[in-house]
């Protein structure tokens, strides 16, 4: 079998973490070749799948998470179409105005429940689409019967049956320059000595990396997160203004 070798995939890895999450990659891989048909990973996080791309970079490798804005992803080897992935959706039903994604994910989780099997969670007032491992969508179904103090009415959906969009808010700010502590204050309604001090405590992240540096400079589309503040991307760059600060926009998700 021809391709990439293990040890080439593995030396991505920081940590031993890391390592383990591409060695199960690598299986996915390997069955795919050695059988010539399209075989998955389970879902994987935002840091994992960024990690994946540059590992498995020289395969034929695909990602996808069940829409078009999915965080969570899938990784597919010599898959032919987004049919072809083991994903489908749990709608499910009720009155969720008081109910959070934390609430969902919990609820979830103490069924049992490993993250791996689930992937985007997208809730609305009066119902969540759930993207899940179609081994688990069965029990999923009939047991996810109540989250907080809502019960829940589910029903077995494919990926293509409904338009999953996300929810986002776009907001106009200003900064002296692209450093990212000064991008992280603006973004997040620091200030810059706040947005140091948690970029050196390790809270930030910049495309699902840990970000390490406070003056590395930030570029259009990155995705910025802050621990217990959410998450947003830098969506575009403006102009100057006449002090010589720089307009950005800032998507915040919701």
């Amino acid at each position: 079998m021809s391709g990439i070798f293990k040890q080439d995939v593995i030396i991505h890895g920081r940590t031993e973490e890391d390592k383990l999450m591409l060695a199960k990659a690598y299986d996915a891989y390997t069955f795919s070749e050695k059988r010539n048909m399209p075989y998955f990973t389970a879902f994987l996080s935002p840091a994992d799948r960024a990690l994946s791309s540059v590992a498995f970079k020289e395969t034929e490798a695909e990602f996808y998470g069940g829409f078009p804005d999915a965080e969570r992803c899938v990784l597919g080897f010599k898959a032919e179409a987004k049919e072809d992935f083991p994903i489908c959706i749990i709608k499910s039903e009720g009155d969720f105005s008081d109910v959070s994604h934390r609430d969902f994910l919990g609820s979830l989780m103490g069924l049992g429940i490993t993250r791996e099997n689930l992937g985007d969670i997208v809730k609305k007032d009066d119902c969540c689409y759930i993207f899940v491992l179609r081994k688990m969508a069965d029990y999923i179904k009939e047991n996810f019967i109540q989250v907080k103090k809502s019960t829940v009415k589910n029903e077995i959906m494919e990926c293509g049956e409904v338009t999953v969009v996300r929810e986002f808010e776009t907001v106009k700010k200003s900064v002296a320059s692209l450093r990212a502590d000064a991008v992280i204050a603006a973004a997040f309604n620091l200030s810059r000595s706040d947005a140091t001090e948690a970029i050196r405590r390790g809270m930030v992240t910049v495309n699902y990396r840990i970000l390490e540096s406070t003056d590395k400079r930030l570029s259009e589309g990155d995705t910025l997160s802050l621990r217990g503040k959410g998450k947003t991307v830098l969506e575009k760059l403006g102009d100057l203004s006449k002090k010589g600060r720089l307009f950005i926009e800032i998507k915040k998700y919701k």
